[in-house]
């Protein structure tokens, strides 16, 4: 370290606290993608089957609902309720489908086989159902109110439970979310008292060094090497305890050097003055 040059000093010291700050906003950006990635996550495979599965829920109800409706209908109307039955129907399927294509739990796959399960059953009961309306409303009615009804509350009950999973699913991917924001929080701020820190040490060592290079302030280094370039020797340099090797000391063993190199230079001056004033006391008094 006291090799290295001032410029390289704060140079190193400048780039040690850049690369900390990037490290701090690689850690939030990090942190931030796997948030972002969980909330998209829980998006498309939890919140948007709950919104389709119960959509598909919601048209298996309509569907049955239409049974109910044949009963009192005049049979003129009854190829429109089918139809509409098989619009509920077709719905439905879409809506199943499209949350098949979703990533699925092994739990989800059960009930989505529980589902393929017990529709088809429900289905060719209604389906009598239709059939008995045109000869005999009263057995149609029958049917309806006991075979068909207990077959379809299996199926409400499937497509709940596969909503209430789902439900659930969303609740523990929210706790985990909030759980990595908070981590990631947590984090963060340590890596900034950390960041702090750091800082300040490479501050103090690197203050330290430059003023045991110079010896004292910049701004007094500068005063004293201007009043010696000035020509003045007189000078007082104070150095800090055990200063042998900073610029202030050898500023002052070079003003202390120069001024002992000028008080010989004029002892030795009033020396020649002496001499000469001897020397010219002769020749007169030889004259």
């Amino acid at each position: 370290m006291k090799s290295l040059s001032v410029a390289m000093k704060l140079g190193l010291g400048f780039v040690s606290v850049i690369l900390i700050t990037l490290i701090i906003a690689l850690v939030g950006l990090s942190g931030g993608n796997t948030i972002n990635t969980m909330l998209n996550d829980m998006y498309a495979n939890n919140l948007t089957p709950i919104k389709d599965v119960a959509n598909a829920n919601m048209q298996a109800i309509y569907h049955n609902r239409s049974l109910y409706d044949l009963l009192v209908s005049d049979k003129t109307e009854l190829s429109k309720i089918v139809e509409n039955m098989d619009k509920n129907k077709t719905k439905m399927t879409e809506l199943l489908d499209k949350y098949r294509k979703t990533f699925l739990t092994e739990r989800e796959k059960d009930l989505l086989k529980k589902f393929d399960a017990v529709w088809p059953p429900y289905e060719a009961s209604a389906k009598k159902v239709i059939a008995l309306m045109e000869v005999d409303n009263l057995k149609a009615t029958e049917l309806v109110n006991n075979e068909t009804t207990q077959l379809f509350q299996v199926v409400d009950d499937v497509l709940s439970d596969i909503v209430d999973f789902n439900d659930q699913l969303a609740k523990e991917a929210y706790d985990q979310s909030d759980v990595t924001a908070n981590r990631a929080q947590q984090t963060l701020i340590g890596l900034l008292v950390l960041a702090v820190l750091i800082s300040a040490i490479i501050a103090f060592v690197i203050t330290r060094g430059l003023l045991k290079q110079l010896g004292g302030e910049p701004a007094y280094a500068a005063e004293v090497l201007s009043r010696v370039a000035a020509g003045d020797l007189d000078v007082t340099i104070p150095l800090r305890a055990n200063d042998t090797g900073s610029m202030l000391a050898a500023m002052k063993g070079m003003v202390e050097k120069l001024s002992q190199i000028i008080g010989e230079v004029r002892g030795a001056a009033n020396a020649l003055s002496g001499a000469s004033e001897e020397v010219s006391a002769t020749a007169q008094s030889m004259s």
